[in-house]
């Protein structure tokens, strides 16, 4: 069927375990395992989903995979649902890097960071959500969702500190910039989005590019991404 559940004895699916494989379709991840290793699942190209289980402790933590290793399923080029355990602390680079089909995938609350180019070239993505759920405050690495032409809306939270300006460059198609009320450290008007602390653009939108017909930029300045 394509379909392969991990044993529930298994810990850690090491570096490279079920790389460049062909026919399996569907990975289930059982809360016992912790890690999954550099380049697990790298070059997969028939995998399409990947579901992380996870189980709630008499102590309210939750248990599961706490650890997604660099470049863990890049070039997935089939994968199109992640379903991540909230139990994910740490995601390395690369971790989706050109998963070209991925359509659906929530971000674990439990990770402070998005690394760098952790999503870039998921051009099928449409849509980015951080919500208030989060247990600490988030940052948002370089290139993180570069080349994903496709996106059109992110939700920021009040979680989301800290956002690379290159980070979501050659988004042509981004429309729509949620940020929360709760939020100070962002805002978002006339097709950028700006810091509150410096009035720095973070990200100045394609769209707004065509309404603009004067810019004046002073000196000095910082490098400006779009």
């Amino acid at each position: 069927t394509g379909t392969l559940t991990i044993p529930d004895t298994v810990e850690e699916i090491g570096e490279g375990a079920f790389s460049n494989l062909s026919g399996l379709k569907t990975i289930i991840i059982p809360s016992t395992v912790k890690r999954i290793a550099m380049n697990a699942f790298a070059y997969n190209s028939t995998l399409e989903q990947v579901i992380m289980q996870e189980r709630e402790k008499e102590d309210g933590t939750i248990e599961g995979v706490e650890y997604i290793g660099d470049y863990a399923f890049q070039d997935c080029s089939n994968l199109k649902t992640v379903q991540m355990a909230n139990s994910v602390k740490e995601i390395g680079s690369l971790a989706f890097y050109w998963c070209t089909s991925l359509q659906n995938i929530n971000i674990s609350i439990g990770i402070k960071e998005v690394p760098d180019y952790c999503f870039s070239g998921c051009k099928s993505l449409t849509k980015i959500e951080f919500s208030e759920d989060f247990k600490e405050d988030v940052v948002i690495g370089y290139s993180a969702f570069l080349d994903c032409i496709n996106l059109e809306t992110v939700k920021l939270s009040s979680k989301v500190v800290s956002i690379h300006r290159n980070a979501f460059s050659r988004c042509a198609k981004l429309k729509n910039i949620e940020v929360a009320k709760g939020n100070k450290n962002f805002k978002f008007e006339n097709g950028m989005l700006l810091g509150n602390e410096e009035k720095e653009i973070i990200i100045l939108l394609e769209t707004a590019i065509k309404n603009l017909s004067l810019i004046h930029i002073s000196e000095p300045t910082r490098p400006l991404y779009i």
